[in-house]
């Protein structure tokens, strides 16, 4: 028997982030703009130089890269069958599914807001 214990390799987050990414056929620039963030961004993320990119950010790249959260955070499927916080109430809420909703909440908001902005077509004078 080996005197030497042997400790699988873990993937870092970098690492992990741009296998995902990769497996699912997108470009940086594809996450980046689904992500809200900049291609350079998300280049430094794969490249190890930002270490912890914020959570709520993790969850938007979650959805851009079409994997679970707790997935892209820590290379596993949750025991528990998903990322879940809990209200002071007791009622457990699906981040996954919350972010979803919101995300698409933000975007009806964001194409109202455009539609507001748009100027009204000239009429002509007679």
């Amino acid at each position: 028997m080996s005197r030497w214990l042997y400790y699988p390799v873990v993937e870092t987050f970098a690492e992990r982030f741009r296998r995902i990414r990769k497996e699912q056929r997108l470009t940086q620039l594809e996450v980046a703009r689904a992500s809200g963030v900049t291609e350079g961004l998300i280049g430094q993320v794969e490249s190890g130089l930002v270490q912890e990119p914020g959570f709520f950010w993790g969850m938007r790249a979650a959805l851009a890269l079409g994997t679970d959260p707790w997935v892209l955070a820590f290379g596993k499927e949750p025991k528990f069958g998903g990322p879940y916080v809990f209200t002071p109430q007791g009622k457990a809420i699906n981040l996954g599914a919350e972010l979803v909703s919101m995300n698409e909440r933000l975007e009806r908001l964001e194409q109202g807001r455009a539609q507001h902005r748009e100027p009204a077509p000239d009429s002509k004078k007679s």
